[in-house]
């Protein structure tokens, strides 16, 4: 477990270990924060991006993040909870409206237990990296991402996402997905320029990708030795 201090956030890194053959095709989670993701009217927004992977596969490793945001009156911590993530191809690009036209790939819902450090304090935010790999959910190059964390354990009043820099695998857009119990369910330009909602993608390339891969090298060293 590592900690790091940014802008006066605290984050708490932990990490698993990550597939041989697992590839990273997104992620900015070695980036610095930049602001909180959520609703100030709603605890538990739903929230999320669309991002561009380096290359689609099966997803590995997973990472994502909670924040206790600094709302007025918010003075409580959060202890545990589970966050329910949504993945949907968005080669057809979403643009507005129900989220459900878009094909969906997968879901998982994730445990968080914050209890060993005492629990999430306000103005911090906590990632996690999560193996994924037995839901078996093969993702596209052009996916949605949606996260919605229900706290368990606490008291805190709000809770939501957190928004690091841009990646430095991968692309996404300046504008982020959110449904909440005041805004309608939509993509919405994001205020802070170069943030991004906290991300990290690992996938295990598609067997029939491997075999074209395999076949491109060997045809390649075929021509180098012609």
């Amino acid at each position: 477990m590592k900690v790091f201090f940014a802008c006066g956030v605290l984050a708490i890194l932990a990490g698993v270990a990550a597939s041989a053959q697992a590839q990273v095709v997104y992620s900015n989670f070695d980036t610095n924060v930049r602001i909180a993701a959520g609703d100030a009217n709603d605890p538990s927004p739903i929230i999320g991006d669309t991002l561009t992977l380096a290359q689609g596969g099966i997803l590995s490793n997973f990472g994502c993040a909670v924040s206790n945001m600094p709302y007025p009156g918010n003075t409580g911590r959060v202890f545990r909870g589970t966050m329910v993530v949504k993945f949907y191809d968005n080669t057809v690009p979403y643009v507005a409206g129900d989220i459900g036209v878009l094909p969906f790939l997968g879901t998982a819902t994730l445990n968080w237990d914050m209890t060993s450090f005492g629990g999430m304090q306000v103005g911090t935010y906590y990632p996690q990296l999560f193996d994924m790999s037995s839901f078996n959910i093969r993702l596209s190059t052009a996916v949605l991402v949606t996260q919605q964390f229900t706290m368990t354990e606490g008291t805190s009043t709000r809770q939501g996402g957190v928004m690091l820099s841009a990646p430095t695998v991968g692309s996404s857009s300046n504008q982020m997905y959110m449904k909440s119990a005041s805004r309608p369910e939509g993509l919405y330009t994001i205020g802070v320029s170069g943030a991004q909602v906290a991300y990290h993608i690992e996938v295990v390339p598609a067997p029939g990708a491997a075999a074209l891969l395999g076949v491109a090298g060997l045809m390649a060293a075929r021509r180098r030795r012609g």
